[in-house]
């Protein structure tokens, strides 16, 4: 049964010229789950994501920064541009919504420093969600389970996930799957129950291991060119 019992995630982001121009996005998931396929505690963390280069989503790797204005990966072009928990509705799994308010071009809030170049309209949205963590983590240690969801085209009456044009006002973005049962829509979502179970953060490879790797690849070629 549809639970109509909408908290508007505000999600206040600036984008390519005019960067004065702000977006609202309705940010909705159900059922977002943990590694063990159970419905993610209230507590855990959610992130929103910006990929600003291409449509490709680099994943999570370990060590990286949960913060605002910060790659999931190291060098990375997938930044994180707004963040929160499941709290406000009050069910496991289930998010819907926070209130997260940026402003990129620090007109309105001079002290606000989040900048984000090359971000602009069309560019691929993703919502990442990390069971074990809280908004108290600044770090994504390795072996950490996150969840991951974007689609380019619109479904279940939501919107693609792409970045819209500046002024966009209540843009829907919404995640659901077929065994949710708060927001729904439930038995007819385009996604099935596995589509929410998080896996595992990679790690980063150790400057040791890298090396060895390195050495193994130059002692290939010597050979290569020996025969």
């Amino acid at each position: 049964m549809l639970k109509k019992h909408l908290l508007t995630l505000a999600a206040t982001v600036g984008i390519a010229a005019p960067l004065n121009a702000a977006i609202t996005i309705q940010l909705q998931a159900d059922l977002l789950k943990d590694a063990a396929g159970n419905p993610m505690s209230q507590t855990g963390l959610f992130v929103l994501v910006a990929s600003i280069n291409n449509t490709t989503l680099e994943g999570v790797t370990g060590g990286a920064s949960t913060a605002i204005n910060q790659p999931l990966t190291p060098g990375g072009d997938d930044y994180i541009i707004a963040r929160g928990n499941l709290a406000n509705y009050g069910v496991n799994g289930v998010l819907d919504s926070t209130l997260i308010s940026v402003d990129p071009d620090n007109t309105a809030n001079p002290s606000d420093t989040f900048q984000l170049a090359g971000w602009e309209n069309g560019d691929t949205l993703a919502l990442f969600w990390f069971p074990t963590l809280t908004l108290g983590n600044s770090i994504i240690p390795a072996g950490t389970p996150f969840g991951s969801y974007t689609r380019a085209t619109a479904v279940n009456l939501t919107s693609a996930w792409i970045t819209p044009n500046d002024g966009a006002s209540n843009y829907k973005l919404g995640f659901y799957t077929t065994d949710g049962s708060e927001l729904s829509p439930g038995p007819t979502a385009a996604n099935g129950p596995s589509a929410s179970v998080a896996s595992q953060v990679a790690a980063v490879p150790e400057p040791s291991t890298l090396g060895m790797a390195a050495l193994g690849l130059i002692g290939l070629m010597s050979r290569r060119r020996r025969n």
